[in-house]
């Protein structure tokens, strides 16, 4: 069911402009490392937002240690401990690992076992990846090595030597044995892996000397997501200036509804000029060139010739006082360093939108560019944009999904405090696709019983409901709203806990809205039911496919609905408390990838594979994102928009 459409941003900027740098992409700054090749910010950037977070690291400003520079279809961590400069030759100078990794891969080593040494103290082992490596000697550093990891993973290798024999035990968060595997070290360093769901936590042991080097980890969340090589295609660029195509709007001109969000009263509306060429839209580039000035939340909709609306790109314009730097020097440096720099009165900003659906040039006067909020409510400043074209084409090669029967299939939750608004912002999101829309079930539901149901969405008779209940007093938003068999669907809704205004929205459009006729939503100690409606009812299951459920502890906004249709949520969001992406292919477990640990049991449902193929012509060897394969050919087109600033 999952159409996820994750992309790559592999830009070819002409060498007259920005300049070339061998064995890179054309602009890269060398800091950022994709399956072993150096990209820019920009780039890099990209890759992180569309996949699992955790994919990529910032390696070398960091420690050093390497995400991507090894990665292939196997592991998505590999440390090998080189970064620890200040190890030295001698026990005297040797440094234990302990939570040095833990912001960046979620991985501890507790205290004793092994330190990091450099190979100049002689140990008499080859294999490893010099200089440093760890190393156990009972004398200085006795007891064994624990390795345990923040979120599950499924498999563990690590590259072990000398003279003794070796054991790698992996365990449960419970401390239960999953796997166990030992190695007769030697001389020369050989791996020993463990390899089952649900590791957290590996045990080292062997007596006398030994050596490791070079962890690799496979991480729970990730299965599937990431094979094949980093691929960049080169083309020449195409410049288009189009004058004062999006204008600023003056003070004035809009109102601002939301201080803290800055929402406006009514979105301003900006069409696309007509673009002469061939190819697609990948991505759409807007700088804004006065510090305080400045958009906020933006999109571009496609209206169709029947005048359907869909949102294919949004994004968020960085704030002045972004604590990263809300400002860049120029477009070349914003394509190479991303938004860095503290912004001064005049120093240019710009923001960046991933297109997510395929749309060619010439349908470029379907589009709209929509601001939806700004940071200022004295004047918006828009100065120049760029569109970044090329032929963009998936090809979907297989993906994990969870099958409901309808008879007797369901996942159970425990409950938990976030599960429910308690007297806080709420918000729920989810992805469905029923083979059997006539039938009463439920999707997701936390009822108690008949007269207190925390809150549910549920089909009634083909048509999306929701229901409340409070201390008794029953409470249903019927939508009105028929569904299909067979169709994907993104339904949710969000809980103003100030206004107690109920949003509901089918496809990331808003079917109707309502305001709570209590205090608060109930918080019942009932668990939470994916596939059935639950409590006292436990039936009227669920047929077909459940996907991407997500929970807020905030009311969401169009970009956090739009990215959870996309798919592309990543778990560290803004207010996001829960994330279930039922994809792991494997196993009698849901995880919660928002790092809360409200993991949930599978009681009868299957996994199944979706494998569809599509011709995709392209360059060379495409490379493999998560579900697609995905090969494209850039040029870039640039809009020129001149606007003088607005005083007040």
């Amino acid at each position: 069911m999952k159409q996820y459409k994750l992309f790559l941003l592999i830009l070819s900027i002409s060498i007259a402009l920005f300049g070339q740098k061998d064995n890179y992409s054309s602009f890269t700054d060398g800091n950022y490392i994709v399956d072993g090749l150096g990209v820019s910010k920009l780039e890099y950037e990209r890759y992180k937002d569309n996949l699992d977070d955790g994919v990529f690291s910032q390696n070398y400003d960091l420690f050093g240690s390497v995400r991507s520079l090894y990665r292939n279809d196997v592991f998505d961590i590999h440390i090998d401990f080189d970064d620890v400069d200040e190890a030295g030759c001698s026990w005297g100078v040797s440094v234990a690992p302990a939570d040095r990794y833990l912001s960046v891969y979620g991985i501890t080593f507790q205290d004793g076992g092994a330190n990091v040494i450099d190979e100049c103290g002689n140990f008499g082992v080859s294999g490893h990846s010099s200089p440093k490596f760890l190393s156990h000697y009972e004398t200085a550093t006795p007891g064994d090595v624990n390795i345990l990891f923040d979120e599950p993973v499924i498999r563990v290798q690590i590259n072990a030597g000398k003279s003794v024999t070796i054991t790698m035990t992996a365990y449960d968060e419970n401390d239960n044995i999953l796997d166990e595997s030992s190695l007769q070290g030697t001389s020369e360093l050989a791996p020993i892996s463990v390899e089952t769901d649900g590791i957290r936590k590996v045990v080292i042991s062997g007596n006398g000397i030994y050596v490791l080097d070079d962890l690799m980890v496979q991480t729970q969340n990730l299965r599937g997501t990431f094979q094949g090589d980093y691929y960049s295609a080169h083309t020449d660029e195409t410049l288009i200036p189009l004058g004062n195509a999006f204008p600023y709007s003056q003070s004035g001109t809009y109102t601002v509804i939301d201080g803290e969000n800055g929402t406006l009263e009514t979105p301003i509306e900006f069409p696309f000029p007509a673009i002469s060429g061939d190819g697609e839209f990948l991505d759409f580039i807007i700088e804004s060139d006065w510090h305080t000035k400045r958009p906020r939340d933006m999109e571009i909709f496609y209206t169709a010739p029947n005048g359907e609306e869909t949102v294919v790109a949004s994004w968020t314009h960085p704030d002045k006082y972004d604590p990263e730097g809300g400002c860049s020097e120029d477009l070349d440096d914003f394509l190479e360093n991303g938004s860095h720099l503290d912004c001064s009165l005049a120093t240019p900003s710009y923001s960046i939108g991933f297109f997510n659906s395929e749309i060619s040039l010439s349908q470029s006067d379907s589009l709209t560019l929509r601001i939806l909020s700004a940071w200022s409510e004295g004047g918006i400043i828009l100065s120049e944009a760029w569109v970044i074209s090329g032929d963009l084409c998936y090809e979907t090669v297989s993906n994990s999904y969870l099958s409901f029967d309808g008879i007797d299939d369901y996942v159970e939750i425990p409950d938990h405090e976030l599960l429910s608004s308690n007297g806080d912002d709420f918000s729920v999101l989810v992805k469905f696709n029923s083979t059997n829309i006539s039938t009463d079930m439920g999707i997701v539901t936390k009822f108690h019983s008949v007269n207190y149901k925390d809150w549910g969405m549920i089909i009634n008779g083909s048509e999306l409901s929701l229901e409340f209940e409070h201390s008794g007093n029953n409470w249903r938003i019927d939508t009105s709203t028929i569904l299909e068999s067979n169709q994907d669907y993104a339904i949710g809704f969000s809980f103003n806990y100030q206004t107690k205004l109920i949003r509901v929205y089918i496809n990331g459009v808003e079917i109707v809205s309502e305001t709570l006729p209590v205090n608060d939503l109930s918080d019942t100690d009932v668990p939470l039911s994916i596939g059935k409606f639950g409590g006292p009812y436990n039936d009227r299951y669920f047929q077909g496919v459940i996907d991407d459920l997500t929970i807020w502890n905030s009311v969401v906004t169009s970009n956090e609905i739009q990215s959870h249709m996309n798919g592309s949520l990543t778990g560290q969001e803004n207010g996001l408390v829960g994330l279930w992406k039922l994809n792991e292919g494997s196993g009698d477990m849901v995880y919660d990838m928002s790092g809360n640990g409200n993991d949930g049991t599978i009681n009868g449902a299957t996994w199944e594979e979706l494998v569809q193929e599509e011709d995709c012509p392209g360059y060379g060897p495409s490379p493999e994102f998560g579900n697609f394969v995905f090969s494209r050919d850039d040029d870039m087109i640039a809009f020129d928009f001149d606007s003088d600033p607005v005083s007040g």
